[in-house]
């Protein structure tokens, strides 16, 4: 079963290892296949190859809802591979400026066209990873990375967000929503407008501070459009899709932009009304973060450090950890739509969910 995270100060952290020789304990997919059917088992730990590589001991390593994707073929990648988008973890062997260092990293190649991070140990491109911020466990950076880079990452295409922002966050209080509207306020917006769905999600929602939010479970009607004002909104994060994206486009103010994360695939039709977007000169753009290069979504998770650092950004919540052998209990809670991340634990929880070692 998973265990609730704990945190504990570095000075509580098992040392590592060192650099590895052999074999560890690793999760592949061998084709595609249900998430359920997933085992632990022995495979050789990675080599690197020159001084752009890095091998990186993995603390803790999150389970998304893309990595079920990823594991059942949905998501293009090769078979066999070791499966995980997102990671923390202490690097061992590669290059002298990080050696010893706590890093994390999300996004791009990791886990989908390569081997990615449910395993003991990673071989990653030095530029693909970046320290992880002051403060967090590595549970808690693993949860964090991939929906904070995606949010990140959104909003630099729908920004730039500044002090007259006016900001729409759909899915606001799910890993990626929730995040896209903390790093909008952290990056000054006037006003954040969070789209929930359902009385508990409102609450959670009112709770986290968004500003003003609408349940969309009621009707949108003219809601949201009154809830962006005269000017309308400047920015957009729809991590939803479907007719929702059609009811943000008429909130949005003279050249807004709109940046797309999802959508339902029984659902991915929207009737946008093309005349009112192109008078008012509207931007829709699409975010994969599959597709981002690994030293741009290193960049991203980097940017965003100091707000961590400070406590303007919350890291996302854990919802439990499991074992490396219990890949398919996380699975399981990580489709069930639970409210924070599961989180792996390659090497066990000894040291895993302290806060990272900080080293000049």
């Amino acid at each position: 079963m998973g265990r609730q995270a704990a945190r504990a100060s570095g000075a509580d952290q098992a040392p590592s290892a060192g650099t590895p020789a052999g074999v560890m304990l690793g999760v592949r997919a061998v084709s595609s296949m249900e998430p359920a059917l997933l085992q632990v088992e022995d495979i050789p730990v990675p080599s690197i190859d020159g001084p752009d590589q890095v091998l990186i001991e993995v603390r803790a390593a999150a389970v998304n809802r893309s990595d079920a994707l990823a594991c059942r073929g949905i998501l293009p990648g090769p078979f066999p591979r070791v499966l995980g988008r997102a990671f923390a973890g202490v690097v061992v062997a590669g290059t002298r400026e990080l050696l010893g260092r706590s890093v994390w990293g999300a996004g791009g190649e990791i886990g989908l066209s390569c081997d990615g991070a449910y395993a003991q140990y990673l071989a990653s491109s030095r530029t693909a990873v970046t320290p992880m911020p002051a403060g967090l466990s590595f549970a808690e950076a693993a949860a964090s990375a991939l929906s904070y880079l995606t949010a990140a990452a959104a909003l630099r295409l729908a920004g730039p967000v500044g002090r007259e922002s006016t900001v729409i966050v759909t899915g606001a209080v799910g890993g990626v929503g929730a995040a896209a509207a903390d790093v909008a306020r952290w990056l000054g917006a006037r006003r954040v407008i969070g789209v929930v769905k359902g009385a508990d999600e409102l609450s959670l929602a009112v709770a986290a501070g968004i500003d003003r939010v609408i349940d969309a479970d009621l009707s949108l009607g003219d809601r949201l459009v009154d809830a962006a004002g005269p000017a309308g909104a400047t920015s957009a994060v729809d991590v939803v899709g479907g007719p929702l994206t059609a009811d943000i486009t008429r909130a949005m103010g003279a050249r807004g932009k709109i940046c797309l994360l999802s959508s339902p695939p029984q659902d991915s039709v929207a009737a946008i009304d093309l005349l009112d977007f192109y008078r008012k000169e509207l931007h829709l753009l699409g975010l994969n973060t599959g597709r981002l290069a690994p030293a741009s979504a290193a960049a991203r998770l980097r940017e965003l450090a100091p707000g961590f650092g400070d406590g303007s950004l919350r890291p996302t919540p854990v919802y439990a950890t499991y074992s490396l052998g219990e890949v398919a209990q996380a699975f399981a809670a990580a489709e069930r739509g639970v409210r924070g991340r599961p989180v792996l634990l390659p090497h066990g929880p000894t040291g895993a969910d302290t806060v990272g070692i900080v080293t000049k």
